[in-house]
């Protein structure tokens, strides 16, 4: 099973117990566990970065690195996430772009990365990278109540990889 076949599958199975936050959490435990099976060190979900009042649904990290009640020092952190079971629209655009502005703004190092486990097609106004200005990933698009990969998980991988 491809690995974001088996995180869908994982959070269909999962998801019906449980309130929208964990919803949450559980997608961010499922993408960290796919994303370190290719040798990539990831923080727990819902952390923070020392100096910022913002919290990221993951981030990849330098190898050494370590939080401290989940807070990770600026220096150690190569990459920011947020993630969103399905999809978002509207206002909450503009909060993930200024969250990502934020951390670019005390390290323009730091990538940023909006992941969608799936998304509707039918939004006025997707998430992409021209609406939100910062890499965007969707796993699998909705399509009458089917959900089709779309090939972005092998992106996104390439992507994280490059970081240096």
């Amino acid at each position: 099973m491809k690995d974001e076949e088996y995180i869908l599958k994982e959070y269909l199975d999962k998801k019906d117990n449980l309130s929208d936050p964990k919803r949450g959490i559980l997608f961010a435990e499922l993408l960290k566990e796919q994303l370190e099976k290719h040798d990539l060190k990831v923080s727990e979900p819902n952390v923070f970065i020392k100096g910022l009042n913002k919290k990221f649904s993951l981030l990849i990290t330098k190898k050494h690195a370590k939080s401290q009640l989940g807070v990770y020092d600026i220096n150690e952190v190569l990459a920011v996430f947020k993630l969103n079971a399905y999809g978002i629209m509207g206002d909450k655009v503009a909060d993930i772009e200024k969250t990502f502005a934020d951390a670019k703004n005390i390290s323009p190092k730091i990538i940023c990365f909006y992941v969608a486990l799936r998304d509707n097609n039918n939004y006025t106004y997707p998430v992409n990278e021209k609406t939100l200005g910062y890499p965007t990933y969707c796993l699998f698009k909705i399509h009458n109540e089917h959900s089709k990969p779309t090939g972005d998980w092998n992106k996104l991988l390439k992507e994280i990889k490059n970081i240096k």
